[in-house]
């Protein structure tokens, strides 16, 4: 049996709850928006909303979202009413984010169970360094990983095998012996099985930033897993 020596997870949708944190800053935009005379529903704004998140090419982190949304039902950038609406949604959303990143329930502890046992752990992330680190930091999750690859150290985004080689390089493992985990099967999955490395599935984070669900049953990783915690069983069986 092949041991395990080190873990390198993703961020978004593996351990933290990117799509929940941002749904609930999102409907707290709504709501303001609304009682500045925003003429939709609160059900039809946030379809809106999330479909102009699919359409761009920033998807949930694209920061003109509300403008876009507002042009998309007809307001025009040119009055009181637009600005006022606008920027009460723009004030929601900033104060419901300021409440800090959903983290998924037991990963602190699963985290902290990984370390006891004497694993290295690393994270893998397309994010760069501002918002990896804002994310993690705001979570108290920094402290448990040894090295933290970001794309702003990687330059190339997943599938390609450079994120996944540059981590097991600076943790001084072989692919054989490393764990990975994510949410996406096409960048995360992929990627990390093209390099060797042992895969798991997040299936809990998956959800393509809220729009389409991935049919998991065709992910071809070695295990699949719903609760995080599962993963302190996979790296049992390989002690």
């Amino acid at each position: 049996m092949i041991m395990i020596k080190a873990v390198l997870i993703d961020i978004d949708n593996t351990i933290i709850d990117f799509v929940t944190t941002k749904r609930n800053a999102i409907r707290k935009a709504i709501d303001e928006m609304i009682l500045r005379g925003l003429k939709t529903t609160k059900e039809t704004s946030e379809k809106l909303i999330m479909q102009v998140y699919s359409e761009s090419r920033h998807g949930m982190e694209d920061k003109k979202v509300f403008q876009k949304f507002l042009k998309k039902i007809g307001y025009e950038e040119k009055n009181q009413e637009y600005f006022r609406i606008l920027y009460a949604g723009v004030n929601g959303y900033r104060q419901e984010r300021g409440k800090g990143w959903i983290v998924y329930e037991g990963v602190h502890e699963t985290l902290k169970k990984l370390k006891e046992m004497g694993l290295k752990l690393g994270i893998v992330t397309d994010a760069l360094n501002e918002k990896a680190y804002l994310r993690l930091t705001n979570t108290q999750l920094d402290y448990f990983f040894d090295k933290i690859i970001t794309r702003s150290i990687s330059k190339e985004r997943k599938p390609s095998v450079r994120p996944f080689l540059i981590a097991l390089n600076k943790l001084g493992v072989k692919p054989e012996n490393t764990i990975f985990v994510g949410d996406n099967p096409k960048r995360d999955i992929l990627g990390a099985k093209s390099v060797g490395l042992i895969t798991v599935y997040a299936s809990y984070g998956n959800t393509n930033e809220g729009t389409i669900k991935f049919d998991y049953e065709n992910v071809e990783s070695d295990y699949v897993i719903n609760d995080i915690q599962e993963l302190i069983n996979i790296v049992k069986k390989h002690k």
